[in-house]
């Protein structure tokens, strides 16, 4: 209530949950539900950006999933995208008008504080071969432009692995492991334009809470039951864990005990499942006779539950 209350207009325009709970040092699952629970009570408005692969910054707002289309499109790197559940769709939150009014400004687009995967940019002419200097932890990365269609994976060892590699932009060829520390990556333009390179940290953007990950929360499930894709709208989801959990022998069950006795037995089972769900992050999404289906955006809570 205080951040909410006294925080600045930018901060309260634009409210990440996990982003928060890392700042308070709370756990993200409370901050998330803290955050939905505010936006049923109208102290908060739920926005969904659709994120652009190439820059990672939203593509479009809107203020509900219904409005999301199959394929996004971004204007600033003119390019076109598939939109994905679990990574290009992100869950935020403003400060509502009736608590207070805020002044909300767009900044400069190539702001680096919008670029934190970015770990190095050149601009390549036709034809032109550049020798960049590098200086990457261990880990994975992504060699990219935004005017060509291939990407090229490139991996960081804490040990072992080449100070140097070669890349021919747009070709097959797999990169040998860096070692971490000092590398230097040299790049060949073969095309006849300029082209925008860029050395990305892989992997989902820090603090984002994915469209995947709130739908399988129960607090988003039973608080807005309306917030759901158009009809007929299909959405990729580059991963997702399902957890099946059944009643031993239930047809025997309902046999020998008769439906009256059976369904509480049911039911005691279904909220077993339900209650573990949400204690790891999950929810449950489908219940039919002695079995439970619950969802997780990633498999190791799943398997913790």
């Amino acid at each position: 209530v205080s951040y909410l209350l006294h925080a600045s207009d930018q901060d309260v325009a634009r409210m990440r949950p996990v982003e928060l709970a890392h700042r308070f040092g709370v756990p993200e699952e409370g901050m998330i539900e803290a955050c939905l629970h505010a936006a049923k009570l109208g102290l908060l408005a739920m926005v969904w950006d659709v994120i652009c692969p190439s820059c990672r910054i939203p593509s479009s707002v809107v203020d509900s999933l219904a409005k999301i289309e199959e394929h996004g499109a971004c204007k600033t790197c003119n390019i076109g995208f598939d939109v994905d559940f679990s990574r290009a769709i992100e869950l935020a939150f403003r400060a509502s008008p009736e608590v207070r009014d805020v002044e909300t400004r767009t900044y400069c687009i190539g702001g680096p504080a919008h670029f934190p995967h970015v770990a190095a940019q050149v601009r390549l002419q036709p034809g032109e071969r550049f020798a960049l200097p590098l200086a990457l932890a261990a880990g994975y990365y992504l060699v990219r432009s935004p005017q060509l269609p291939r990407a090229h994976e490139l991996r960081v060892s804490a040990s072992g692995g080449v100070r140097r590699a070669d890349i021919t932009l747009g070709d097959k060829g797999d990169l040998p492991p860096l070692t971490a520390g000092d590398q230097l990556l040299t790049l060949v333009n073969p095309t006849p334009r300029e082209v925008l390179v860029r050395v990305e940290r892989a992997g989902d953007r820090a603090f984002a809470l994915t469209a995947a990950r709130v739908m399988a929360t129960a607090a988003f499930r039973e608080l807005f039951p309306d917030q759901s894709l158009a009809p007929g709208r299909l959405m990729a989801v580059t991963q997702a864990t399902l957890v099946v959990a059944q009643l031993d022998d239930a047809q025997t069950l309902f046999r020998d005990l008769g439906d009256a006795k059976a369904f509480p037995v049911a039911a005691r089972f279904f909220e077993t499942v339900a209650a573990l769900a949400k204690e790891f992050g999950g929810s449950l999404v489908k219940t039919f006779g002695g079995l439970a289906v619950a969802a997780f955006e990633r498999p190791g809570p799943a398997v913790e539950a």
